[in-house]
């Protein structure tokens, strides 16, 4: 039992005493930019997802290329615009019966 107890006990003291990864910048942290190059999100929070880089973003946005607002360009639509009758069944047809 006091083996148990202790390793609670460390496990606790280290989560509290190890520094987080997340740390605050933009407007919510006084204008502070976050280090490493990271994008600072609308909500103050350093990171390197679209969350953080695209919409929104603070400073440091690197947003990909390919996304715009947080959703990938283009969209809507139907699958037969995205993928032919022929390359469907291509793929359909490599799928194990009984899945």
């Amino acid at each position: 039992m006091r083996v148990f107890v202790f390793i609670v006990s460390s496990l606790l003291f280290t989560s509290f005493w190890l520094p987080t990864s997340a740390e605050q910048c933009g407007t919510q942290a006084g204008g502070v930019v976050c280090p490493g190059g990271l994008c600072c999100s609308k909500w103050g929070w350093c990171g390197t997802t679209s969350d953080y880089c695209c919409e929104g973003c603070q400073s440091q946005c690197n947003c990909p290329s390919g996304r715009r607002a947080g959703i990938l360009r283009g969209g809507g639509g139907d699958m037969d615009e995205i993928n032919s009758e022929k390359a469907f069944d291509k793929i359909l047809g490599q799928k194990p019966y009984g899945l």
